[in-house]
């Protein structure tokens, strides 16, 4: 705690990380700033972007990055939290300790814990490539882990892309039946003709893994642990012997646009403005199932039947929006006033079934829920104010209530201010309500979640320095209690947060910082560590003949002490435990990595503090983190 304590006191407390993040991932990535229809014929320039490019007539992209800046942590979990909190490896189940509820446009089925792993197919990404496009990455670790990923895109003419990024984990892990196994693939289509008013965004996604479940360690396991009598993590002894979680997914998403007007010869364009008419279509299917093929009722605490092994949830989705958008062409320079706003109609078609086995009751449930909204956007060259509404008026969501409002206030090139708050009001996932398996059974009547976020962000470019601060306050607040049921608790849940990411250079010494501060106000109900810190100190030094780029460093990452979740792998949900505290953690990875030309590579001792610190923290309550573990990988991007 001593050296957790220094890292503290050198970044200082920040402020809401899940936004400020999501500001510096634009900034880093190095937004271009121009409509893609005039990139240069760099070979090296290749662009990206998501669905939101139709919904902003400036048609902002941003590069693709070659940055070493966190390249050695890899893992996809890292993208949405400050420290690892797997169950110990990379592709088993995740919680995210970062308290930021999002509004879930509809029902949402839950089964969130394996999502880092996961392609959803509004979340496509698109490409601009002026020359064919391919990059490699490949990790590998201790314990059989793999990791590899593989983009391509090129663009055919001037009017369309196409493209495949594939992703693969596959990691045996330090502990007994532990071992992981994901493919992710998505493909994509992009046809935008430069003289025609219609263009064409077309995404697959698919997605298939496996999760062996051990259920944690024993009470004996958890001893030997503490006790560092055995090194061989393998040996401790754990509850499940023959258990797992299969994931599987597919999914289609197509958006066309058609402009109403010539982009030429009309009134509305030469005011710099387009009148375009859009339309979204939807399809996934998802599948999550849980065997056990030897139960053991000291775990479970009971069976309906000792003979009943599994069980399947699948979820059918269909989703189609309609909408009518004003947007301007007009560059963002000077102080003219240019507004953009966007009305949608949106009909989602959800068909959930559980089947358990024979012998128990399933459960087969429909909706169509139906909705309105859109959004309002002004900006110049240094404001922008964006606000967007949704409202259910029907199906299983009628009632659901989305109203939230961002400002962006840039006084100066140094400078900028981000500031809104956002206010939702929703039915709870459907697992949360109804929940049917040989394990256990549950069915909720919960009211409403009503939530409300204030949030702030403030950036200084040239100091490197992002700061900000939020208050979120939760009603009707749901969480699973020590039995492993969702209750509902009319306390309401407040967390007051503060965040700060920072860079620091002193010749050729740099110091990256990540620093959050969390307090909850009832912990009985939601427990998250107050603290979380993610520190990177590297010495970099320039080889300018061969134009390569080295790195020695060493990530920090660590919370304070918190009572941890316990995990339950037939529901994926977690559980409030009371059994054990954690004394906190800090974890230390030293590493060493490169930049040669188009080639990206790394070495890191994963955990090289192992054994150096107090062996009884718990990120979740039985999954000790896995012990120290070398890695090596690299990426590699080619042209033409």
């Amino acid at each position: 705690m001593r050296i957790l304590t220094i890292f503290l006191l050198l970044s200082l407390p920040g402020i809401n990380y899940a936004q400020f993040q999501q500001m510096n991932m634009n900034q880093n990535s190095g937004s271009s700033g121009f409509d893609s229809t005039g990139v240069s014929r760099d070979s090296s320039n290749v662009q990206f972007t998501t669905l939101a490019f139709t919904e902003q007539g400036s048609g902002m992209m941003q590069r693709e990055s070659y940055s070493l800046d966190r390249f050695q942590l890899y893992q996809p979990f890292y993208r949405t939290q400050l420290i690892n909190t797997s169950l110990g490896n990379n592709g088993n189940a995740f919680q995210n300790l970062i308290y930021n509820p999002s509004f879930n446009r509809g029902l949402n089925w839950g089964f969130r814990t394996f999502s880092a792993f996961t392609f959803q197919p509004e979340n496509q990404i698109f490409y601009d490539a002026q020359s064919p496009f391919t990059k490699a990455m490949y990790v590998q670790g201790s314990k059989q882990e793999n990791y590899f990923m593989l983009l391509h895109t090129q663009n055919i003419g001037k009017s369309l892309n196409f493209g495949i990024d594939y992703q693969r984990i596959n990691s045996e892990g330090f502990f007994t039946r532990s071992t992981a196994a994901h493919s992710a693939i998505r493909a994509h289509m992009w046809l935008r003709p430069q003289k025609s008013r219609y263009q064409a965004m077309l995404g697959l996604v698919y997605h298939n893994g496996a999760s062996q479940e051990n259920g944690g360690l024993t009470a004996e396991g958890d001893s030997l642990f503490n006790s560092r009598s055995i090194d061989n993590q393998k040996l401790y002894p754990v509850h499940l012997q023959d258990a797992k979680n299969n994931v599987f997914q597919n999914g289609v998403v197509l958006r066309q646009s058609y402009d109403l007007v010539s982009k030429r010869n009309d009134s509305l364009q030469s005011k710099g403005g387009i009148l375009r008419l859009q339309h979204t279509a939807i399809y996934g299917f998802n599948r999550h199932a849980y065997f056990d093929e030897s139960p053991d009722s000291s775990f479970y605490g009971g069976f309906v039947s000792s003979g009943i092994n599994f069980t399947a949830w699948m979820q059918r989705r269909v989703v189609s929006e309609s909408a009518l958008l004003r947007l301007s062409t007009r560059p963002d320079t000077g102080n003219l006033v240019k507004t953009e706003y966007k009305a949608f109609v949106r009909q989602q078609w959800i068909e959930l079934e559980s089947t358990p086995a024979i012998g128990l009751d399933s459960l087969k449930f429909n909706t169509l829920n139906q909705s309105v909204g859109g959004f309002f956007r002004l900006r110049n060259k240094s404001i922008n104010l964006f606000a967007e509404a949704e409202a259910f008026f029907a199906g299983y969501n009628a009632g659901d209530l989305k109203l939230s409002g961002q400002l962006t206030v840039q006084p100066g090139k140094n400078m900028k201010l981000i500031a809104g708050l956002e206010s939702f009001s929703q039915e709870a996932d459907y697992q949360l309500h109804r929940f049917v398996s040989n394990f256990k059974t549950w069915n909720n009547d919960f009211s409403k979640i009503n939530h409300l976020k204030i949030f702030g962000d403030l950036h200084f470019s040239k100091l490197n320095v992002t700061l900000g601060a939020s208050n979120q306050t939760t009603g009707n607040f749901i969480y699973v209690d020590s039995t492993g049921s969702p209750k509902q608790t009319s306390t309401i849940v407040n967390v007051l947060a503060f965040s700060l990411k920072h860079q620091i250079r002193f010749w050729k010494f740099h110091l990256h910082s990540n620093v959050l501060y969390q307090q909850a106000s009832n912990s009985d109900l939601l427990r998250i560590p107050e603290v979380q810190i993610q520190e990177n100190f590297f010495f970099e030094s320039i080889i300018k003949r061969s134009k390569t780029t080295i790195r020695l460093g060493i990530d920090f990452m660590g919370c304070t002490a918190f009572t941890s979740s316990g995990y339950l792998p037939y529901s994926g949900l977690f559980y409030l435990q009371n059994a054990e505290q954690n004394t906190g953690l800090l974890q230390a990875d030293v590493y060493l990595s490169a930049k040669i030309r188009r080639v990206r590579i790394f070495a890191k001792a994963e955990n090289a503090s192992f054994r150096l610190t107090p062996e009884d923290y718990q990120l979740i309550y039985g999954r000790p983190l896995s012990g120290r573990s070398l890695k090596f990988g690299f990426s590699w991007v080619f042209f033409d």
